[in-house]
């Protein structure tokens, strides 16, 4: 049980969400201070990488005597490390059942007013096993749906690698992609018309969304340095990224599988307060779940059928986010 309890503490320290975006919510990097230049001698040694909370970008910091030549010098350099989240996303996800019983993806994306910069690109995580997957939109460019051999793929350099990271079963990544001068989502406005379809039931997964500056750097940094900012280099730390409702449950998964699945994935949200742990709706579908996996654990006399869990619950969504969740929760249960 103390094994048990320490994994869910660890997965959901994992998938912190703020206002529906899973951010990285515990840095390993310090913080750049508000006003002035750090003092490297009050950090750990070979602390060289900040994260600037005002703009969201990491700061590289470090004295100048690191580069080649410049042994004797005193002074300090610093390069701001620009990141693709800029472009705030939320997404709203409809589901329906198309005539050949899959279920369709369509999804909805809004860019906020705020917002530095266009969507170019955005990314949803899949199950690898998932070979029905087809993916459509009339502009953007699409990789990554299902084929003979997309659904094998294991390099981290495939269009849809396999990515064990946050996933009890590994997933791969499809994408919708334009450019900046073609047809993005500009700040203010809303994207519509991506749809994914797939035999596989509706959970919860991640999506990643980019839009940013993409500049190389402009001049040679320390090996030390350059180590450091290549950790950087990453879809978790370089977009920005939510919780959103996509296929996740092959047909022959059980309803013991999806019902813990599920409490789980409420329980991040909970946690990291997009979901509100006093809503009427959370607390009633929490209580299902737990119905569920209660039902599928207990013993079934020999010669008798489990009964099928009908998804039923009374409390209405208190919000928009809720409404997806409810109409996903019934499409898995049903």
């Amino acid at each position: 049980m103390n094994h048990y309890r320490n994994f869910l503490l660890a997965s959901l320290l994992s998938t912190m969400v703020l206002n529906g975006q899973s951010r990285a919510s515990l840095s390993i990097y310090p913080l750049w201070p508000p006003s002035g230049e750090p003092n490297l001698e009050r950090f750990p040694p070979n602390t060289y990488l900040f994260l600037d909370p005002k703009t969201e970008n990491y700061i590289a910091y470090y004295p100048e005597s690191l580069s080649q030549g410049t042994a004797s010098s005193k002074g300090f350099r610093r390069l701001t490390i620009e990141l693709e989240n800029k472009a705030k996303v939320t997404a709203f996800t409809a589901l329906a059942k198309s005539p050949t019983g899959e279920l369709v993806y369509n999804y909805t994306l809004s860019n906020s007013p705020d917002s530095s910069h266009p969507l170019v690109r955005w990314v949803l995580k899949a199950e690898t096993s998932d070979d029905s997957l087809t993916m459509e939109h009339p502009s953007w460019r699409k990789f990554g749906a299902s084929s003979p051999t997309t659904t094998t793929r294991t390099s981290s350099s495939d269009s849809s690698p396999v990515d064990y990271s946050r996933s009890i079963n590994p997933t791969r990544l499809i994408m919708w992609s334009t450019t900046e001068s073609e047809s993005p989502v500009r700040p203010g406005a809303s994207g519509l018309s991506f749809q994914a379809k797939s035999r596989f039931r509706p959970g919860l997964t991640t999506a990643y969304f980019v839009g940013g500056p993409s500049r190389a750097l402009a001049f040679a940094v320390p090996e030390p340095v350059m180590r450091q900012i290549q950790q950087l280099l990453n879809r978790d730390t370089m977009w920005r990224s939510a919780t959103v409702i996509g296929p996740r449950f092959s047909p022959d998964k059980s309803a013991l599988w999806r019902a813990s699945d599920w409490h789980l994935g409420l329980q991040r949200l909970v946690f990291d307060g997009t979901l509100d742990s006093k809503s009427e709706f959370v607390v009633e579908s929490q209580k299902a779940l737990d119905a569920i996996v209660r039902a599928e654990t207990e013993s079934v006399a020999i010669g008798e059928t489990r009964a099928k869990y009908v998804w039923a619950i009374s409390a209405r969504p208190a919000n928009t986010f809720e409404a997806q969740l409810s109409e996903a929760l019934k499409l898995c249960f049903e």
